[in-house]
């Protein structure tokens, strides 16, 4: 026993030691067993999961909270949608906390290595699903949703999107995790607005039996689905399951007051009810759930609206309703107008905007329905201000905001001219009154201004009063810190505690327009804006020359005349709205002001019909605008223009007397006029209608003589357009042309001065910008050549305007990268070939798969005339490289880019010299001087989009003499532009008018590009010249090879060769940036080492400063204790003094009270 005892402790220490080893050995995730795969799931769920899933949580309760919205119109199904129709700045947001976690769970817990096979597994099912498996951490997966369900509440849904598609395919044989990877998938599809790529997405998916835990999820994503895409009817049944599925609870009464919102709308009020008390059973918030009985009262309303409405009311004036006055009324006012009564309604909706105290949403909507009720009854002038105020506020996603929007700006138009005339025609009847009727007027307006005046002087006083109250009573409360030098000091705006930024909240944006109002009153945004009186001086004199001022005012008063000085008074009385001379000023009492006025009233009745006729296609306004500025001014200047106008308006309106009537009255008074003879036309209408294609047929013809080279032709059909259409919108495109003939015939002059005459002509057309560039290029001293169709020989830059004053040659030449400098990406492809949206798809899924440990962030612009796509940026050039031969191989996108899409490396400091000036070509024709073998995909690729040959840097092109003859017919060679003593090879891609497109909307190369295909960054088909290939970007995708650049200077053993160089400079990049990483690391220790020497030495100064502070404060407890004590005695001996003086009275009383008794014995 005592030999066995003996062994316990031996055998526990050995225990311990192996259980040690194998938790060792477990931590690695290069070996796939059960110990290592129990140990990486163990870890992963409570340590670095649980963390992340902490963050996430917490955040999502903080958007929940800080998310504000109007109840009174329908909400978002999820709250991140109020972002998804905004562009960010940059990615992130409020879940990066999340995204880190589970992106380090992934990093450390992954386990990619298949597992040892035993013997005849292939005939086990089970075992052979489990080597297909290609993930092996069975809870990694949950680290994963985590990344992708951030991305998506940061509002980057495209991150997320390429997130989801990648976890799909990831564990494609696990159908839970897949599927609810697709349905996130979906929601990220349906923000995005990519409504149909997410049907199909969703027919992908089972619905007959979707997986117990995801059926919240999948009825989620189908009602968002619907309701983005206005099938709401649809997407009742699947809200209702998802918000019976809702676990947060604020969340839930969020879907079931959308749910009963629905209801509402469909009239099914009983189920409505029952959806807005579930509501208030989730005790949400305040808003939310006075929301939710408001609607309720709306329901209840369907019996007896006046007395609800009447409710209503009363509710408005208890004091705990106050911030919420604006739903109440607006609540009141659509029942008024459900039973139609109108007048009712207009005073609950102007109390509901005069009484709103957040200027949010429910003001808006009560400005939006007071406008209507205003445009129903033709007061424009009424409802300009109402939609003005409402566009400024309400949200770019609600459904009535583009109307709202572009009603505004009409009626702002409107309104312009509509004041004109109502002002003019106002003071032409005031001057026509009698002098003491003008004059009674006159007062009544003074008095109306004066109470007006007092009136906001005393609300300002009040105003003022109350902040300062305000501020005394946080003073006492200890809430205002001690002003310091900053204050005062303009800041700027701040975001939210959401995360949304300030300009991008409209319910901040109204509350600080209110708190604007509040201190200074609606004012007009001007120069001198915060001056009432404009007319006064408000220079104020320095203490130097006040005293010199004064006395030259004094002297110069002396001076001035009795005259002199009743004519400064009159101009003093004239700018004072107080006095009469003030307006009477303003009359026209004369006969050339009031025919100036009459020009006015015409000119602004003329603005008005041309607003309602082109702007708002109010057509009976519009003539009956016409025609009553014909009435009152029959000898208007445009009268012959207003005729032809009615006459069309007529027409239009099915007016076929009217019309006839105008068209008589033209030929009748202007029968020598152009216009007038096209009206004796019978057939002029019917040739109207025909003059869009007759123009697009005499272009159609002037561009395939252009492509022949008959000039004749061409200048032929510009000019029968120019006199039977002068009016074309294809006259830009007829001129561009004949700027090109000039190239054809060689003449330099000719087409300078007609690129010069069509940016002149025609600053705002689509060829105006192209015409500009090559102006700008003629003025820096490029020649052309004569030559064909093709036009010039482009040296594309992407300095634009700020560089057309820079020479390309002026700049250093491009630079060799160094070894560690970071490396952007720049994907080309002519503007409109491609889809924007998919091809940010593909590169953020092919990103995502192949350099998921380096974020590349994609930005998306137009440059001349290409899309480009920016990606920034790689660490070094060799990961740049690596980029391109990855995207160009058959399981990149380059093979479903199209034949015209450019992708290239450039480095910092060479990209700067591209954005100053430099050309394309002269990159290109750097890039074919590096010794790396993958510049044969990006050279091989240029030499197809530029037509010209690089073969031992070299341009082997045919050229034609300027004075060959050429027939009209004949083809003509391309013309280029060339730069005089240029020593760069002069690649540059050739710029062709562009052919008007007529009927159609398809681009030059067809899209039908898949972004849901499944092998995108994995295991890719190439994509094919079939153009009816569901995987495929354009109709060709040939993909560039090595074996290509043979013959072209580079032979097969320089390649060879070039590998082994570039093998070796791996190697020496790779021991470079191990000595790098090793110096970073003493670098950082050392770091480190200081901060703490500084921190060590920060705590031991602090806490001698405390120790100090304690010592003076225990040193003053003390010498109050003295002090206190010493008041004590003092006291006492008062006291005690007093006591005995009191006795010694007593005594001294009783001794006399003796003394008169033994007298009186």
């Amino acid at each position: 026993m005592r030999n066995h005892s003996s062994l316990y402790p031996l055998l526990s220490r050995l225990a311990i030691l192996t259980a040690a080893a194998l938790g060792i050995l477990s931590c690695s995730t290069s070996k796939n067993t059960a110990g290592s795969r129990f140990y990486h799931n163990f870890t992963t769920r409570y340590n670095v999961f649980y963390n992340g899933d902490k963050a996430y949580n917490d955040a999502y309760v903080g958007m929940l909270q800080n998310h504000t919205e109007g109840y009174s119109e329908e909400i978002f199904l999820d709250p991140i949608t109020a972002q998804s129709g905004q562009e960010k700045a940059k990615t992130g947001g409020a879940f990066d906390g999340a995204i880190i976690k589970g992106r380090k769970a992934i990093q450390l817990h992954s386990i990619r290595t298949k597992p040892e096979r035993k013997q005849g597994w292939q005939n086990d099912p089970k075992a052979v699903a489990f080597q297909n498996k290609r993930e092996y951490n069975t809870f990694l997966h949950n680290a994963w949703m985590l990344v992708g369900k951030s991305q998506f509440y940061n509002a980057d849904f495209l991150q997320a999107q390429a997130t989801f598609s990648y976890i799909a395919r990831l564990y494609s044989n696990e159908p839970a995790i897949r599927d609810e990877a697709r349905l996130w998938q979906v929601r990220c599809y349906s923000e995005m607005g990519w409504l149909h790529e997410g049907q199909r997405l969703l027919e992908r998916i089972p619905k007959d039996q979707p997986h117990t835990v995801r059926r919240g999820l999948y009825s989620k994503a189908v009602a968002e689905r619907f309701i983005l895409a206005g099938e709401k009817s649809a997407a009742i049944p699947y809200l209702r399951q998802a918000a019976a599925k809702e676990k947060n609870r604020h969340q839930r009464a969020r879907m079931y007051y959308l749910l009963g919102q629905l209801l509402q709308d469909e009239e099914r009020q009983d189920e409505a009810r029952k959806a807005y008390t579930k509501v208030l059973g989730a005790t949400p918030p305040f808003a939310l759930d006075f929301a939710a009985r408001l609607r309720k009262m709306e329901l209840d309303s369907k019996k007896n609206p006046r007395s609800v409405a009447n409710q209503l009311e009363r509710m408005a004036k208890r004091s705990k309703y106050q911030d919420v006055q604006d739903q109440i009324f607006f609540s009141a006012g659509n029942i008024f107008m459900s039973i139609s009564d109108t007048t009712s309604a207009i005073k609950s909706f102007l109390a509901g905007i005069e009484k709103s105290t957040t200027r949010g949403t429910d003001y808006a909507l009560c400005q939006i329905r007071l406008g209507d009720i205003y445009m129903q009854r033709r007061q424009y002038l009424l409802a300009q201000p109402c939609f003005s105020a409402a566009a400024g506020t309400l949200n770019r996603l609600n459904p009535d905001y583009k109307r709202v929007t572009e009603l505004s700006s009409q009626l702002d138009e409107l309104v312009g001219h509509a004041r004109i005339v109502h002002d003019q025609d106002s003071l032409l009847t005031l001057a026509a009154m009698p002098e003491e009727q003008r004059l009674a007027v006159i007062d009544s307006v003074i008095k109306a201004y004066i109470e007006a005046e007092k009136k906001l002087k005393d609300e300002e006083e009040i105003e003022k009063l109350k902040q300062n109250q305000e501020a005394f009573n946080a003073e006492s409360d200890g809430l205002i810190n001690r002003p310091t030098q900053n204050q005062g000091m303009p800041q700027a705006p701040q975001q939210t505690g959401s995360g949304e930024f300030y300009f991008y909240n409209p319910l901040l944006i109204a509350q600080g327009k209110t708190a604007f109002e509040r201190k200074w009153g609606k004012r007009v945004l001007e120069d001198d804006w915060r001056r009432r009186r404009k007319q006064a001086n408000f220079d104020t004199p320095t203490d130097e020359n006040t005293a010199a001022e004064e006395g030259e005012e004094a002297q110069t008063g002396a001076l001035m005349t009795e005259e002199e000085l009743q004519a400064a008074a009159a101009d003093s009385a004239a700018s004072d709205p107080r006095n009469r001379a003030y307006y009477l000023a303003q009359l026209p009492m004369t006969e050339d002001a009031k025919e100036a006025a009459g020009k006015l009233i015409a000119e602004g009745l003329f603005g008005m019909g041309t607003v309602f006729n082109e702007r708002m296609e109010k057509f009976d306004e519009s003539a009956a605008t016409y025609e009553t500025l014909l009435r009152r001014y029959p000898n208007y200047e445009k009268r012959m223009d207003v005729l032809y106008r009615l006459f069309m308006l007529y027409t239009r309106m099915n007016m076929h007397r009217e019309a006839e009537r105008c068209r008589s009255l033209i030929l009748q008074h202007y029968p020598q006029d152009n216009l007038a003879k096209a009206l004796s036309n019978p057939n002029y209408l019917q040739e109207l209608a025909t003059m869009d294609r007759r123009q697009n047929q005499l272009y159609d013809e002037a561009f395939e003589a252009y492509l022949r080279g008959a000039v004749q032709t061409v200048r032929r059909n510009r000019n029968e357009c120019r006199e039977r259409f002068p009016l074309s919108e294809l006259a830009p495109q007829f001129d561009f042309l004949n700027a090109l003939c000039y190239v054809l015939d060689g003449d330099a002059k000719g087409f300078s001065d007609a690129l010069k005459a069509l940016v002149k002509d025609y600053p705002k057309a689509e060829v105006t910008e192209l015409a500009s560039s090559m102006l700008a290029e003629l003025l820096r001293g490029r020649s052309i050549v004569q030559g064909g169709y093709s036009g010039i020989n482009w040296d594309f830059q992407w300095g634009g305007a700020e560089a057309d004053s820079i020479s390309p040659d002026s700049l250093p030449p491009f630079v060799k990268p160094r070894t560690f400098e970071r490396t952007r990406l720049i994907l080309l492809a002519p503007s409109g070939t491609l889809n924007q949206n998919r091809v940010l798809f593909a590169l953020a899924s092919f990103n995502f798969s192949r350099f998921t440990e380096h974020t590349l962030e994609i930005t998306q612009s137009t440059v001349g005339g290409f899309d480009q796509w920016l990606m920034s940026s790689l660490p070094n050039t060799r990961l740049g490289w690596q980029y391109i031969k990855d995207a160009f191989s058959p399981e990149g996108f380059m093979s479903a880019m199209g034949e015209n899409s450019l992708l290239f490396p450039i480095s910092e400091t060479n990209y700067q010299l591209l954005i100053q000036g430099k050309g394309i070509g002269q990159y290109m024709a750097f890039l074919a001087q590096e010794e790396v073998p993958e510049t044969a995909f990006v050279l091989d690729r240029w030499q197809q989009i530029s037509g010209r040959a690089q073969a031992a840097g070299k341009e082997d092109e045919d050229e034609v003499t300027p004075g060959s003859p050429v027939t009209e017919e004949e083809e003509l060679p391309e013309p280029a532009i060339t730069r005089p003593d240029s020593t760069a090879p002069a690649t540059s891609r050739p710029i062709t008018p562009v052919k008007q497109q007529h009927d159609s909307l398809q681009v030059a190369a067809p899209i039908t590009f898949d972004i849901d295909r499944e092998q995108i960054t994995s295991s890719a088909i190439p994509a094919t010249a079939d153009t009816t290939a569901t995987d495929s970007i354009a109709a060709k995708a040939d993909l560039p090879s090595l074996r290509q650049q043979e013959g072209k200077g580079v032979s097969a053993e320089q390649i060879q060769r070039l590998a082994k160089d570039r093998a070796q400079n791996e190697k020496d990049e790779k021991k470079a940036l191990e000595k790098a990483k090793r110096e970073k690391e003493r670098d950082r220790k050392r770091e480190l080492k200081k901060r703490e020497q500084e921190r060590e030495q920060a705590r031991r100064k602090k806490l001698k400063e405390q120790r100090q502070k304690q010592k003076e404060r225990e040193e003053k407890l003390k010498q109050k204790e003295r002090e206190r004590k010493e008041k004590l005695r003092q006291r006492e001996q008062e006291r005690k003094a007093k006591e005995k003086e009191r006795k010694q009275r007593l005594k001294d009383g009783q001794n006399k009270t003796n003394s008169n008794k033994i007298g009186r014995t």
